[in-house]
C-alpha cells in the first residue's frame, strides 16, 4: 500500500453508487481499504483500525439504518456524509472539499443578549419545529426575536414559511420574528452585524453527529456548532423518549461536559406520551439520572404539527389550543428569557 495515499472506507447502500464512488476515490488518489455493505460489517472492520486515520464516505440512508453513530464510535475516523450521490469525479471532489475545508476562528464581541441554540445528537426529533414555535411564543410576548437557520445541507425555515432570500439578508416573518440563514463563516459575520437590533437570538443547528469534533469548528460544516458553543447562553438539546435516542444524547452530553463548554445545557424530550403530574415527576427523575440534566417533556401532538405545516404557520396561529403549543408557551414563560 502507498503510505502517502489517504485511506478511505465506503458505506453506500446502493451497490452501483458505491462502485462509482469507490472507483472515483481511487482515481483521485485515495486508497479504498474497505467497502461496507451492512452496518455490522462496518463496525467489525472499524474495530480493527486502531491508531489508523481514515475517512468514511457514508450515504445518508446507510447512516440512518445503522444502530450506532460512527463519528462517536471511532475518534480516528473522519466522516463525510454523502447526502446526494455525485454523477462525476468533479462532483465528488467538491463534496470532499466542502466537508474538509478548514476555517479560521475569529470570534467577535457580541451584545449581551440571550442566545439559545437548538440541536439534537440523533435522528430527526422535531428540533426545528420546536425552535420555530419557541421563536413564535417569544415574539408574541413582545420580544424582538431573530431566528437563525444554521442547517448545513438543507434549510428548514425558508421552505417551511415560504419566505425566500433569507440566505442573503435578514427578513421579517408574518409571525413577529425575523429569520436568517447562516451556514458559513461569511454568513455568520453578516449575522454578527445584525444582532444588536434584537433582544433574543435563536439558532437552529439541527443534528450534530460528532460534537467533540464539531466544537473545534475547523471544518466549514462544523462552524455553526462551534459558533453556538462559543456564544450561546443556553444550549438546548432535543431527543425523543426512546431508549436509543436517550443513549445517543447521554453520550454526546457527557462529551460536551468534559469539554467544559460555556453554555448552560438543558434538554427537551419531544414526542412524549401524556403523563399525570406524578408520572411526569417519576419520568423526569429517571431521565435526569441518565442524562445528568433535568429534562422538560413536550407532548406528542401530530395533528397540530401537521396542521401548522400545511399552513406554513406556527402552532399559535394554526393550533392555538393544542397541548404541544401550551407546553411550549409554558416553557418560554418559565425560562423567562425575554426579561434578562
Amino acid at each position: 500500500m502507498d503510505n502517502h495515499k489517504k485511506l478511505a472506507v465506503t458505506a453506500i447502500s446502493d451497490p452501483q453508487s458505491e462502485g462509482f464512488i469507490a472507483a472515483s476515490l481511487e482515481r483521485q488518489g485515495w486508497c479504498v481499504i474497505y467497502r461496507a455493505l451492512v452496518a455490522n460489517e462496518l463496525r467489525d472492520f472499524l474495530d480493527t483500525l486502531e491508531n489508523v486515520e481514515a475517512t468514511l464516505f457514508i450515504s445518508a440512508d446507510f447512516a440512518l439504518g445503522s444502530a450506532f453513530n460512527v463519528q462517536v464510535y471511532k475518534a480516528n475516523i473522519c466522516e463525510i456524509r454523502i447526502s446526494r450521490i455525485p454523477t462525476n469525479d468533479h462532483d465528488l471532489s467538491e463534496i470532499i472539499r466542502g466537508s474538509t475545508k478548514e476555517v479560521v476562528q475569529n470570534w467577535a464581541t457580541l451584545p449581551s443578549i440571550p442566545i439559545l441554540s437548538f440541536t439534537s445528537f440523533g435522528r430527526s426529533v422535531g428540533t426545528s419545529t420546536i425552535a420555530l414555535n419557541i421563536a413564535s411564543e417569544l415574539a408574541m410576548i413582545g420580544a424582538r426575536v431573530l431566528m437563525i437557520d444554521a442547517h448545513l445541507r438543507s434549510s428548514f425555515l425558508s421552505p417551511y414559511l415560504q419566505i425566500f432570500g433569507v440566505n442573503r439578508e435578514v427578513m421579517r416573518s408574518p409571525f413577529g420574528f425575523s429569520i436568517f440563514e447562516a451556514n458559513s463563516p461569511e454568513s455568520f459575520f453578516m449575522l454578527e452585524q445584525e444582532i444588536a437590533q434584537y433582544e433574543i437570538l435563536l439558532i437552529d443547528i439541527g443534528e450534530v453527529w460528532q460534537p467533540t469534533r464539531a466544537i473545534s469548528g475547523r471544518r466549514a460544516e462544523d462552524y455553526a456548532f462551534a459558533w453556538a458553543a462559543h456564544f450561546s447562553t443556553e444550549m438546548i438539546s432535543i431527543s425523543s423518549a426512546q431508549a436509543r435516542a436517550l443513549s445517543e444524547s447521554r453520550h454526546s452530553l457527557r462529551e460536551l461536559e468534559e469539554l467544559a463548554i460555556k453554555p448552560k445545557i438543558s434538554h427537551l424530550i419531544n414526542f412524549s406520551q401524556s403523563y399525570s403530574p406524578k408520572e411526569r415527576s417519576i419520568q423526569q427523575e429517571r431521565v435526569e439520572q441518565k442524562l445528568g440534566c433535568r429534562p422538560i417533556f413536550l407532548p406528542q401532538d401530530d395533528r397540530a404539527v401537521l396542521r401548522a405545516k400545511a399552513a406554513s404557520s406556527t402552532l399559535a396561529e394554526s393550533a392555538p389550543k393544542s397541548a404541544l403549543r401550551a407546553e411550549i408557551a409554558r416553557y418560554c414563560r418559565d425560562s423567562n428569557w425575554s426579561s434578562r
